[in-house]
């Protein structure tokens, strides 16, 4: 529930406060109070005052993020929560007045007068004095860890909680404000289990579901943010504002920036203070820039140069035809990926792109398979809601022209079309289905090809189906898939089934570089018997690919690539390896984040 007055509901100590404190000159002041004893309680005061007044900082790089869902506020963005150091009322007597320690009386009268002058180093003094006589002095213990906190000396309350909460393990108030602590402390795991615990003990506790959304924005798990912060209890009306303040940056980190706006804009349109507006009109400003400030033109250039060790072994054609005689060679790769906004909204972006590819080997035998590759395609994707549960998810539909020349002479197209599905389950899981149609057209095949059994022109329909998993600090990925093939060719001898297993491994290292491994195993039965050979052909393919990113300067990342392919058929003609080895460098422009190596569009 929202209370204005909280007086009733807390533990008297004695009263003091005559302003809050200073973290700059022109911090707000409190009218000044008389100099005399009287207890403390916390007051109806307003729940963010203390917020304002420390003039705690809030992260403001709100850069937009790429790859997956997109997240145009970053990770530790935390809004401010409720001051937990209250201003007295007039009205009521200490019940230390009639303790018989009266040393323990004389040392609460100077820790008074210390906090009503704003001597914070005496009062730290004179607190921790009442402590040491009496370590189960609830009050004592909260004003010194609050007067911490708001000091900017978190470690400092992190330490004193910890030596003093075994006596309030059952205090929901005193386990939140370790909590908070904590938090402040960027001491994330250990604030969410603390927050926790408190929400157990007492689960209407004010305000504890706020401070456990900002911990999990600030480990990075918007979803487990969102949900926190869904339901709870506030002290205040602005502290409920703040609530929604954190709900909507959970959303936007979310990719549902429509939603996450239209919060924004009820909390300016209706504020409980002036640091909420602005707060709530910077971040829908931030949203739009993110949006429409983005550049429309992104993508990638990388220049590698290689060692292949089979150079005839062709992309997507070998399912089809024998490769030709090993011939081993160095050479090099150019290769961009070039892509353009048509248009771009808060839920839905319809993205133009071209991917030229050129490679050259340097060995006269191997230069015959140089390859020139153009690649073109139109994607439509869509950030929502599941109307189930709720679920974050991207849908997208593509369609996309493929041509491949040998050595300059006509060999593939393929044209085609995919729908995809991305539903993130939590935090940690994300499941993806894909459903792809190719078509394969082969060119020059010569006389006496086209139409027969030995013709390869070919219809394919693959379903894809992969689950990926990740640690909560988002550096280590790893995802299973199956996927089911149907080939469909014009000549008998190149309808399959295929079933290909897949698993992988990515791993963001803390100086920003970022490696990946994945392994597929592709099996494919053809249906008929072969007609030159004249057996049924079955063939077991391995693919294990390696990669690793470091950034150099800037844009540009130096590109470290593995590639083994390994083909076992019944036809021995069929039957090859190939080893790739490359080095290079990739630059990247407009939307590739340089700060977010995981995001770096790699060029295949």
């Amino acid at each position: 529930m929202i209370c204005t007055d909280r007086s009733s509901a807390q533990t008297p100590f004695f009263s003091f406060l005559s302003r809050q404190p200073k973290a700059a000159e022109d911090a707000p002041v409190e009218p000044e109070l008389p100099r005399q004893r009287y207890p403390l309680n916390d007051p109806p005061t307003s729940a963010f005052r203390m917020a304002q007044a420390t003039g705690a900082p809030i992260e403001e790089n709100l850069s937009p993020q790429n790859g997956g869902i997109p997240s145009p506020f970053p990770p530790r963005f935390v809004p401010q929560g409720p001051a937990l150091i209250p201003l007295p009322p007039l009205d009521q007597e200490s019940p230390a007045t009639s303790a018989p320690n009266q040393e323990l009386d004389r040392i609460e009268s100077l820790a008074v007068a210390a906090l009503q002058r704003e001597d914070w180093k005496a009062a730290e003094k004179y607190l921790n004095q009442i402590l040491a006589q009496n370590p189960t002095h609830r009050d004592a213990l909260k004003v010194l860890a609050n007067m911490l906190r708001s000091r900017e000396r978190p470690a400092d309350a992190v330490k004193l909680l910890q030596q003093y909460h075994a006596h309030f393990s059952d205090d929901a108030e005193i386990t939140m404000i370790y909590g908070r602590a904590l938090l402040e402390n960027e001491e994330t795991d250990a604030a969410i289990r603390s927050l926790l615990a408190a929400e157990r003990i007492d689960p209407k506790l004010d305000d504890v579901r706020f401070f456990l959304g900002s911990a999990y924005l600030q480990a990075e798990l918007p979803m487990k943010a969102w949900s926190a912060v869904q339901q709870g209890e506030n002290s205040s009306a602005e502290a409920s504002q703040y609530q929604l303040l954190t709900e909507a940056t959970a959303l936007a980190q979310l990719g549902q920036l429509r939603q996450a706006d239209t919060i924004f804009f009820e909390v300016f349109s209706n504020p409980q203070s002036q640091a909420v507006a602005e707060m709530a009109e910077n971040y829908r400003h931030e949203i739009k820039e993110a949006l429409l400030e983005t550049p429309r033109f992104f993508g990638a250039v990388k220049l590698m140069q290689r060692y292949d060790d089979n150079a005839g072994v062709i992309p997507t054609s070998n399912l089809f035809n024998a490769p030709p005689m090993t011939v081993p060679s160095f050479g090099g790769l150019l290769s961009a990926d070039l892509n353009y906004y048509l248009l771009r909204t808060y839920q839905t972006n319809v993205v133009a792109g071209y991917a030229p590819l050129a490679t050259h080997y340097y060995r006269d035998l191997a230069s015959q398979f140089d390859l020139i590759g153009h690649s073109g395609y139109l994607s439509m994707t869509n950030i929502g809601l599941t109307p189930w549960r709720d679920r974050p998810y991207v849908a997208a539909i593509r369609t996309e022209f493929d041509r491949l020349d040998i050595n300059t002479s006509p060999y593939l197209q393929r044209w085609g079309g995919s729908v995809a599905l991305s539903i993130k389950e939590n935090d940690i899981v994300t499941n993806s289905a894909v459903l792809q149609l190719s078509n394969f057209d082969f060119l020059g095949l010569g006389p006496g090809i086209e139409g027969s059994p030995s013709d390869a022109d070919s219809f394919s329909c693959q379903a894809a189906f992969s689950r990926q998993w990740q640690t909560w600090r988002r550096n280590l990925k790893c995802r299973i898939g199956y996927a089911y093939n149907r080939n469909e060719s014009q000549g008998s001898d190149f309808d399959y089934n295929g079933h290909i297993a897949s698993c992988g491994l990515s791993y963001d290292f803390e100086d920003e570089s970022y490696a990946a491994v994945d392994l597929q195993y592709f099996y494919r039965h053809y249906d008929h018997v072969q007609t030159i050979s004249g057996i049924t052909r079955e063939d077991s393919e391995i693919l294990l690919g390696a990669s690793y990113v470091r950034p150099l300067w800037r844009e540009f990342d130096l590109l470290l690539t593995y590639a083994y392919d390994l083909n076992d058929s019944d036809l021995v003609s069929n039957t090859y390896d190939r080893n790739v080895i490359e080095i290079g460098v990739q630059w990247n422009f407009g939307q590739n984040d340089p700060n977010e190596p995981s995001q770096r569009r790699w060029l295949r």
